[in-house]
């Protein structure tokens, strides 16, 4: 099964974290830089240092063209992503990646997962589901999936049981057989 981009909720999470990261780089890294020029220029000031001061003035540019720069590199690139690949994916999961939206991936996710499962009746495919299904958040989702798992899991066990009854019928039919033979040839032994 093929996802589209946006429908993988792990990485829409990660987009979230991203997201959240440059939101704080963008707030925190203009005023870290404020704050560490005035300090420069403060200790200038009251060292009376004036080539300290003439040195602190004229790095104050650079710092807020820094503080410029970083302040819009995540707009900037958002506007290039755009401009280049309007139809670029990544860009639209990006803005779409919202606690809620991962939610309504892994739900949309489970419940292929789930119907995948009980159509197959495989481990494989139950572990799966049963993964997805504890990733939602909504209890009364979550129920109804654990509800049909269940019943997966159950069929499963069930059709386990019977294989190992029926190998086991097979192992006693073929135990019974060389018995059978091993009696045979002692009778055939002894009338020799």
């Amino acid at each position: 099964m093929l996802l589209t981009i946006c429908s993988n909720a792990d990485l829409l999470s990660v987009m979230i974290i991203v997201r959240r990261c440059l939101d704080i780089l963008q707030i925190a890294a203009p005023i870290a830089l404020i704050i560490a020029t005035m300090i420069s220029l403060l200790k200038a000031v009251i060292s009376n240092d004036q080539s300290g001061i003439a040195k602190n003035k004229s790095a104050i540019p650079k710092k807020f063209l820094a503080v410029i720069i970083i302040f819009l590199v995540p707009t900037i690139l958002e506007m290039v992503m755009r401009v280049a690949a309007p139809s670029f994916e990544y860009a639209s999961c990006f803005d779409n990646a919202t606690t809620e939206y991962v939610q309504q991936a892994y739900v949309s996710n489970a419940y292929v997962a789930v119907s995948k499962a009980e159509e197959s009746k495989k481990p494989l495919d139950y572990d799966e589901a049963k993964l997805l299904v504890n990733k939602i958040k909504d209890e009364t989702q979550k129920k109804e999936l654990k509800d049909r798992l269940d019943v997966v899991k159950k069929e499963y066990e069930e059709e386990k049981k019977r294989k190992e009854k029926k190998k086991s019928e097979e192992k006693n039919k073929l135990i019974h057989i060389i018995m059978e033979v091993t009696i045979a040839q002692v009778n055939i032994h002894q009338v020799q």
